[in-house]
């Protein structure tokens, strides 16, 4: 009802305009002050409410057709994008979850590589202590038998250099008679024992 009200309203501007534009050109043309005879006005705008009614009347439905299918374009074309949107905040919702388990997994793969490294430097550490603690234990076998062994030529040396300087001292010193004398003690006390 308003739509009709308002297209009536707009009509009778277009024939008052249109009117007052024809008068002008009568005036351009030299007519002077003679106005638009008031039956060819009233005849202009029976035709032009006619020509509008007729117009309405056949085109009222396929108007309105069109402006409701618009209409109901729009509300689907709405809808449609309420929800891709929500589609949309799914999908970043999920790519944030996602997100977020990832730097979980990430943090975790850090700390569990960071106790690995420490387990393995923890492990190096004892493996290479232990095996400095062998090779100065070994060192000090190895030493302590050379010490030894060293000692050992040592004594050796000495029981034969004393030996040596005895025997040089003996034979100085004991002459053949007196070593005669003691092979026949020692034989006497040979003969004694058996």
């Amino acid at each position: 009802m308003r739509v009709i009200a308002m297209f009536f309203f707009c009509t009778l501007i277009m024939a008052m305009s249109a009117m007052a534009l024809a008068s002008e050109d009568q005036a351009a043309e030299g007519h002077g002050s003679e106005s638009i005879p008031i039956k060819n006005l009233i005849f202009g705008f029976i035709n032009l409410i006619l020509f509008l009614g007729i117009l309405i009347y056949f085109a009222r439905k396929p108007v309105a057709n069109y402006y409701t299918q618009r209409a109901e374009s729009v509300r689907a074309m709405v809808k449609e994008a309420h929800a891709l949107l929500e589609d949309a905040k799914k999908i970043h919702e999920n790519a944030l979850h996602r997100s977020q388990k990832i730097d979980q997994e990430m943090q975790k793969i850090i700390e569990s590589t960071q106790e690995s490294a420490r387990n393995q430097a923890e492990t190096i550490i004892a493996a290479a202590k232990q095996q400095a603690q062998q090779l100065v234990e070994s060192a000090k076998a190895t030493v302590d038998a050379e010490t030894n062994k060293a000692i050992t030529m040592i004594h050796e040396d000495m029981v034969d250099k004393t030996i040596q300087i005895t025997e040089q001292m003996i034979k100085e010193k004991i002459s053949s008679g007196h070593q005669r004398a003691l092979v026949g003690e020692y034989l006497n006390k040979l003969e004694g024992a058996n």
